[in-house]
């Protein structure tokens, strides 16, 4: 009996993580965004328009991509990145104008691609850069601001809905458009110093390399765990309103 009593939790838990993989797979994920904040937030002009920064930096990132490659070295193509960047313009217009309080795949297939770029934007402050140069210095410390400022920017958003249809839409508005233009912004001049220094960045020795891939995997690690943090508080129930919304 002591023995069924201590398994019996194990075997709860596989069987609740089954469930939830199970229902997160049978439908499209929820919104926590209220139904009737969408004709608000999409009106203000600036918030749609938000969504488009980051294929303007892909557009510019693909038209000087063999500049970047000698200026800018990174593990994989400046090509890559440029569509990657295109390809999420488009995709966090899709999720937060298209879809904006609706249910939707959407909204999974943004929050994918926005975490892997959200990476990378840190690995290519660390890695593409060397260590004597004043562009190097200035191209860390914009790195070293915008990724903490951006992470604020996206809680922030987060708390503008937990009150729900009683809250404010234009102030999710605002904190979701400056978590829109937050690493946009910050990439375009990266990418505009790496493109117009002189000369390619001076090498690092192999001691500094291990030392910035471990500071990029500790800001991954830190990452996981503010998400985790932060996807633990309860979200506003938007999807009761967009039910409420379509039987009327």
């Amino acid at each position: 009996l002591a023995q069924a009593q201590s398994v019996s939790p194990v075997v709860a838990m596989e069987q609740s993580w089954q469930d939830r993989l199970a229902r997160a797979l049978s439908s499209p994920p929820k919104t926590s965004v209220p139904y009737t904040w969408r004709q608000p937030v999409i009106e203000t002009g600036y918030y749609p328009l938000s969504c488009v920064a980051y294929s303007i930096i892909g557009l510019y990132c693909l038209r000087h991509h063999a500049v970047l490659k000698t200026h800018m070295p990174i593990p994989w193509s400046w090509q890559m990145e440029g569509w990657l960047l295109v390809v999420q313009g488009m995709a966090s217009f899709s999720a937060d104008v298209y879809a904006l309080g609706v249910d939707s795949w959407f909204h999974l297939f943004d929050m994918v691609l926005a975490t892997c770029l959200t990476v990378s934007f840190g690995v290519i402050v660390v890695v593409g850069t060397g260590s004597r140069d004043v562009v190097d210095w200035t191209i860390q410390c914009i790195g070293l601001v915008s990724i903490p400022l951006g992470l604020y920017f996206f809680e922030q958003s987060r708390e503008s809905r937990r009150s729900g249809a009683s809250g404010d839409p234009l102030l999710f508005a605002k904190w979701h458009t400056l978590w829109h233009l937050c690493y946009p912004t910050a990439g375009a001049l990266i990418v505009f110093l790496a493109s117009i220094r002189s000369r390619p960045p001076s090498p690092v020795s192999q001691t500094v390399r291990i030392v910035r891939w471990g500071v990029v995997g500790a800001a991954v690690a830190l990452g996981a765990a503010f998400h985790s943090v932060i996807s633990k508080r309860p979200d506003p129930p938007g999807e009761l309103l967009l039910i409420e919304h379509d039987t009327r």
